[in-house]
C-alpha cells in the first residue's frame, strides 16, 4: 500500500522548472537532456580521475563529482517521477526503456 501511496504523491509533483531563458520541454525531452547531462558530467570525471590531469578551467575536481552526483539524483528523480505518473496512470506510456537499468 504505501508504495502504491509514494507513486500517486509522486506522480503529481510537477517536473522541474526550466532554466532561464529556456523553452519548456516534453517529458520525454527534459529526461533525455538530464541523461545527456549527466552522461557528459560523468564521463568528464571519469577521465579527470583516469589521467589525474588537472585542467585550467577553474573547475575543481570535487566540484565536478559534486555537479555530476547532483545531475544523477535529478535525473533519476526526474526518471521515478514519470515512471510513477505511468504506475497511476496519468501517463498512458512509461518512460524510455533505455533508462530501465538506472
Amino acid at each position: 500500500m504505501g508504495g502504491r501511496l509514494d507513486d500517486y504523491i509522486l506522480a503529481h509533483q510537477p517536473p522541474p522548472p526550466p532554466e532561464e531563458g529556456e523553452e519548456e520541454l516534453s517529458d520525454e525531452e527534459r529526461l533525455d537532456e538530464m541523461a545527456q547531462g549527466y552522461a557528459d558530467l560523468d564521463r568528464e570525471v571519469s577521465q579527470r580521475s583516469y589521467t589525474g590531469e588537472g585542467y585550467d578551467d577553474g573547475v575543481s575536481f570535487n566540484q565536478l563529482k559534486k555537479w555530476r552526483d547532483k545531475a544523477e539524483k535529478a535525473f533519476r528523480m526526474e526518471l521515478r517521477r514519470q515512471q510513477a505518473q505511468f504506475t497511476v496512470g496519468l501517463k498512458e506510456e512509461r518512460p524510455n526503456p533505455i533508462y530501465d537499468d538506472y
